[in-house]
């Protein structure tokens, strides 16, 4: 199943079958503010089926997760940007100024959910 931010002159937003009461989890790439993963788990829920968990490669901290939890799902991150960051600066990728940069534009850090 796709679901498309729009419909874009398609009459659906949701590609491929999805019956009403079955479970689907929810994939991207990345989230920041969960807007674009939220209005996808609602076009899903239009269809009849059940969201409750979501999950991503990297959550770059910037309020996706609490957005999902206001709508009753759940987001299972692989790594954070902050994690992502301390792991490129521990093999010489980006420097200490980049990481510092990381850091301020999540507000710091904070301990984890």
């Amino acid at each position: 199943v796709s679901v498309r931010k729009e419909e874009k002159g398609r009459p659906r937003r949701v590609e491929g079958a999805v019956k009403p009461g079955w479970k689907i989890l929810v994939i991207d790439d990345l989230i920041a503010s969960g807007e674009t993963m939220s209005s996808a788990c609602g076009a899903v829920r239009q269809e009849g089926a059940e969201v409750r968990d979501a999950a991503v490669l990297i959550d770059r901290l910037e309020g996706g997760r609490e957005r999902l939890a206001r709508n009753q799902v759940k987001l299972h991150p692989l790594t954070d940007i902050l994690e992502l960051g301390d792991a490129l600066f521990a093999e010489n990728t980006i420097a200490k100024e980049d990481l510092n940069a990381i850091v301020t534009q999540v507000g710091g850090r904070a301990s984890k959910p």
